[in-house]
């Protein structure tokens, strides 16, 4: 059994305190039984980014296929991804700012495939506790549906409560 629990971390290269999730979503893309096309899946994770007292959450976005795919116009990490839930759907816009000017210089959490960028998606630890707390769970992201292919909630819901100790609520 992995382990669920939240991973803290200083980031050497920014001095910035990382805490992510044990271990991340993993939701794959619904393909039709006549399609050639491989697998191709999101790893979502959760994070916390504290830069010199100032606190930042936020879900890590990779974008991975099992295979090559053919190449598209429109980088899926650019855009907005809407998660459904019970309660309701939540879209996420990416930030503006890199990754290395967020506090991160080595992205956790990468997918065994290849070397994804990893994007980042500003959310409210309400938001994140929603969808820990959701008993479906479901991602868009330029008009494909994922749906979720390893349920780590439970993840999910520890680092939600670490923070919620820590007084981030």
């Amino acid at each position: 059994m992995a382990n669920d629990n939240p991973v803290q971390v200083l980031d050497e290269r920014t001095g910035a305190t990382i805490v992510t999730v044990g271990r991340p979503l993993v939701f794959v893309r619904q393909l039709s039984a006549a399609s050639a096309d491989v697998p191709c899946y999101v790893t979502l994770a959760a994070a916390s980014i504290d830069q010199s007292g100032t606190i930042k959450n936020v879900f890590l976005a990779y974008f991975w296929c099992a295979g090559p795919v053919p190449r598209t116009e429109i980088s899926p990490g650019q855009q907005p991804i809407v998660l459904t839930a019970e309660s309701g759907t939540v879209t996420l816009s990416p930030d503006s700012l890199t990754l290395l000017e967020e506090g991160i210089s080595d992205p956790p959490h990468r997918p065994p495939f290849g070397r994804p960028a990893a994007y980042v998606y500003p959310a409210t630890l309400q938001t994140m506790r929603d969808l820990g707390d959701s008993g479906h769970l479901a991602l868009i992201s330029v008009a494909q549906q994922y749906e979720l292919f390893e349920d780590r909630r439970e993840a999910l819901r520890r680092f939600v409560r670490s923070l919620s100790k820590a007084g981030q609520d």
